[in-house]
């Protein structure tokens, strides 16, 4: 009972994520040249699509060091 409901919620969250994708893309090719907005959307899914298993091979930063701005005068 669990694994089907599980599975089920599982679909309806990949098929509203897609919707919610494929609404996006409309609107934005829209206001575009159609050449260039595919090619954006091509470059946009490829890169939510490698976005989870990159931020879990980003080391995470592990002093305050890491976070802090070289010294002088901002630029």
């Amino acid at each position: 009972m669990t694994r089907t409901v599980t599975a089920v919620l599982a679909g309806i969250c990949s098929f509203r994520k897609e919707s919610l994708w494929t609404n996006r893309e409309k609107a934005f090719l829209e206001g575009v040249d159609t050449t260039t907005g595919l090619l954006h959307i091509e470059q946009v899914r490829r890169s939510a699509a490698l976005a989870p298993t990159q931020l879990a091979t980003e080391p995470a930063p592990t002093s305050q060091a890491d976070n802090t701005p070289p010294p002088g005068p901002p630029p």
